[in-house]
């Protein structure tokens, strides 16, 4: 044999075959599973044995605690549990509360006040040193057609004239004429005179005119309205009242037209019938927007007595065209000291 053949052949006889490797490495595991398995039947450290025990759950009403008595079934013995309250416990979180515990009767040192009055006509409003209209004046009891078929509608009543409407609304000159023969007083006391005497189901408006009309506007609504006839809302127009102060010349139809913007069912225009007067064209303008809805009294203030017999003058025909009454007063009567 040569020596190369030899040192092909002794490598070969050196190594170890692999299944050799292999069923020494398994046989290795299997010794150290052998080895350690008793281990796994011991308990976990810090355990012993026990006593094994049974539990239970004891559920209980909310009310008055009740311990369970030996031998007594208390889900079904009643006199386990006629004990039992059905008022949740003070003590419970979940209970609910009273709102307001029950406190002794108190006796106050003052007196209860009375309920509120009826608010009605009433005593009329003081005059605050205005004449007294009923002693100036006297009623003529001129009314219209209407008021005598009212159907128990309130009435109203301003210097003698009369009639019946839930909404009523005084137009009245304040120029600088009315200051004349103490006319401006009386028309004053008037107003408040009638105003008080209005229903609080009644509605009122109150416009004081010269060269431009000035509306009345209350405190309880600011807005241009009109008021119902309440203690409060007669008490604010007094003072309206009283504060204006006649001056300037007069136009009257743009007061005539603002009071027939409030759509009322009477109103009554209070004028020295100064100039300029209303013409034709004026009192068929205001007659065309009335439409008939609004009955116009027109009382007229003059120097002396009444002419008869004369031509119409223009409040005559401002209350004919609208349904209405003409009034003639002597201002005379009112110049007094």
């Amino acid at each position: 044999m040569s020596s190369a053949s030899m040192k092909d052949w002794l490598p070969n006889h050196r190594q170890v075959p692999s299944w050799v490797l292999s069923t020494l490495f398994h046989g290795v595991m299997v010794w150290l599973l052998l080895t350690l398995m008793p281990a796994w039947d011991r308990p976990p450290v810090g355990f012993t044995d026990e006593p094994s025990q049974q539990i239970g759950i004891f559920v209980k009403e909310r009310g008055v605690e009740v311990e369970p008595r030996d031998g007594v079934d208390v889900a079904t013995d009643p006199a386990a549990t006629a004990t039992t309250d059905s008022t949740p416990a003070a003590s419970d979180p979940l209970a609910p509360r009273q709102a307001v515990p029950d406190l002794p009767a108190m006796t106050s040192p003052l007196p209860q006040a009375e309920s509120l009055p009826g608010i009605g006509p009433g005593a009329p409003l003081s005059g605050g040193g205005l004449p007294d209209p009923q002693q100036l004046i006297k009623s003529s009891g001129t009314g219209t057609g209407a008021a005598a078929a009212s159907g128990g509608i309130p009435g109203t009543a301003f210097l003698g004239v009369k009639d019946h409407g839930t909404q009523v609304v005084f137009v009245v000159d304040s120029s600088g004429s009315m200051y004349q023969h103490n006319a401006m007083r009386a028309a004053k006391a008037a107003l408040v005179s009638s105003i008080s005497s209005l229903e609080p189901s009644q509605q009122f408006q109150v416009i004081f005119y010269n060269e431009t009309p000035r509306t009345m506007t209350l405190r309880s609504a600011p807005k241009r309205q009109l008021y119902f006839a309440t203690d409060v809302n007669k008490q604010g127009a007094r003072q309206f009242i009283q504060q204006i102060e006649p001056d300037l010349g007069t136009r009257h139809v743009d007061a005539i037209k603002l009071g027939l913007s409030f759509g009322p069912e009477v109103m009554f225009v209070l004028t020295d019938s100064g100039d300029p007067q209303l013409t034709p064209r004026e009192l068929d303008e205001i007659a065309r927007r009335n439409g008939g809805r609004t009955r116009i009294h027109a009382i007229e203030f003059g120097v002396g007595a009444e002419l008869k017999g004369m031509t119409a003058n223009f409040l005559v025909k401002l209350s004919r065209q609208n349904d209405g009454t003409h009034r003639y007063v002597d201002v005379m009567q009112f110049a007094r000291p």
